[in-house]
């Protein structure tokens, strides 16, 4: 069963309390009862083991009975994804942050179909990505920005957090995402950024601006592929890239510290 991810402010002391929606998601869905015993999750990334005192749909208090520090995959990637029909980008963001990404930036593509609505998108993109947090057990969920319309914004936005490798997919791309990726390239602990294109594709001259812009323009492949195909192909090739060269590094430096 996944965890339950906990607000701070539900916290009293060793009480929690949870808030009615959860409280329904206990009472009528999990069944949970007075004395049951209850696995949740704060956003420091500890494990908490509680038994529940009370239990109703309006309200449900629970006792902490030990806390413990579990490990989990939070990386350092910038996701620029596109605007999208409702499931579609719920779809993207729900994936990316059960793969570790940390920040998510909405963005309107040359392309897009979907027209900008801030309060309506974020909202929405916030509440996935929490309930994803959920069910992959992870502490905190990214940080999604409000969305950004205009290219000179996404810039500045971007050079905030410098993030040292760009990557962006596209169709006419020659240089596939492992080749981007070769020993030398410096990928396992830094910040990335990986931008994804809307329905429509990314048209030439929005493709060279995000190359002056310090983007390197990869392939995923021979095939087109979906907006929501691309995000979750493109991210799991590249945590997988990162993690591997991570553990390469340890291993090299613990063999050069072997007596």
């Amino acid at each position: 069963m996944s965890l339950f991810l906990l607000e701070p402010e539900w916290i009293t002391g060793k009480t929690i309390t949870f808030p009615p929606d959860q409280s329904r998601h206990l009472v009528t869905v999990l069944r949970k009862a007075a004395g049951d015993s209850l696995r949740c999750r704060d956003r420091q990334g500890n494990l908490i083991l509680s038994e529940i005192l009370s239990a109703s749909p309006h309200e449900t208090t629970a006792l902490i009975l030990a806390a413990e520090p579990l490990s989990e995959d939070i990386h350092p990637v910038t996701m620029i994804i596109p605007l999208l029909k409702a499931q579609r980008s719920e779809l993207i963001v729900q994936k990316v942050t059960e793969l570790g990404c940390d920040t998510i930036i909405p963005f309107f593509f040359e392309r897009s179909v979907v027209r900008p609505n801030k309060d309506k998108h974020s909202l929405r993109l916030s509440r996935i990505a929490y309930e994803s947090c959920k069910q992959c057990e992870r502490s905190k969920p990214p940080v999604i920005h409000d969305e950004v319309t205009s290219f000179d914004a996404l810039v500045r936005l971007l050079d905030e957090s410098d993030p040292q490798l760009r990557l962006l997919p596209w169709e006419h791309a020659e240089l596939s995402l492992r080749s981007a990726l070769e020993p030398g390239t410096p990928a396992g602990d830094m910040r990335i950024c990986l931008a994804v294109g809307p329905e429509g594709g990314i048209a030439p001259e929005e493709a060279a601006r995000f190359s002056a812009a310090g983007f390197t323009l990869v392939s995923l492949g021979n095939n087109i592929l979906r907006s929501e195909t691309a995000a979750i192909a493109g991210l799991a090739s590249l945590v997988y890239a990162c993690r591997d060269r991570w553990h390469q590094r340890s291993s090299r430096n613990s063999s050069v510290h072997q007596p």
